[in-house]
């Protein structure tokens, strides 16, 4: 059986690869459980990678690379998506989703 290793870079220099279509996503994920061989995957697509934690599960390993308080690099590896505790996609939702519950809540008190 094949594994996906997805991972997540949250330090300076990062480039991003392209990225499927959201639309798309569900399909790729499928498409790499029919694969031989193993697949590794860079993204900071929180769509795939939801996909990826929903559909392959047992299969997949999340990997956050992060530069600790000395500055030097580390790896966190998971077998769920919420198991990493350095997450930057997650935190970058949870931010996008607390900054829409204010505006929202700015409105209902005007």
């Amino acid at each position: 059986m094949n594994r996906i290793i997805l991972t997540m870079r949250e330090y300076e220099g990062f480039r991003a690869t392209r990225q499927p279509h959201p639309s798309r996503c569900k399909d790729v994920v499928l498409d790499w459980l029919t694969r031989d061989g193993d697949v590794v995957r860079d993204t900071h697509d929180y769509i795939l990678l939801k996909y990826a934690d929903l559909l392959a599960k047992g299969r997949v390993t999340f990997c956050c690379h992060y530069r600790d308080e000395n500055g030097d690099l580390q790896c966190e590896e998971a077998d769920t998506l919420a198991g990493l505790r350095h997450n930057p996609v997650l935190d970058a939702i949870e931010e996008l989703c607390n900054m829409e519950l204010e505006r929202t809540m700015d409105g209902v008190r005007e």
